[in-house]
Order: C-alpha cells, then sequence, then structure tokens
C-alpha cells in the first residue's frame, strides 16, 4: 500500500518537472527565434 501511495504521489512531479523541462525549452526557442527574425514555426 506504501508503494501505490508513493507511486501516485510521485506523477505529479515527474509531470511537473516535464512540464517546466519543455516550457523552458519553449521559451529560450522563441527568444532565439524573435532575437533572429525567424518566424517560431
Amino acid at each position: 500500500m506504501l508503494a501505490l501511495t508513493i507511486y501516485v504521489l510521485a506523477w505529479p512531479v515527474v509531470v511537473a518537472g516535464v512540464a517546466i523541462f519543455i516550457g523552458r525549452a519553449f521559451i529560450i526557442e522563441a527568444r532565439a527565434a524573435k532575437r533572429n527574425g525567424h518566424p517560431l514555426i
């Protein structure tokens, strides 16, 4: 039961970490595109 509780509570941490990683990369790419005058897409 403890393992299941830890597993369920760990998912929000994993999801938040991935979201922060992707969001940070997106911001870096958007700034680089704006700086170089290229469209983001």
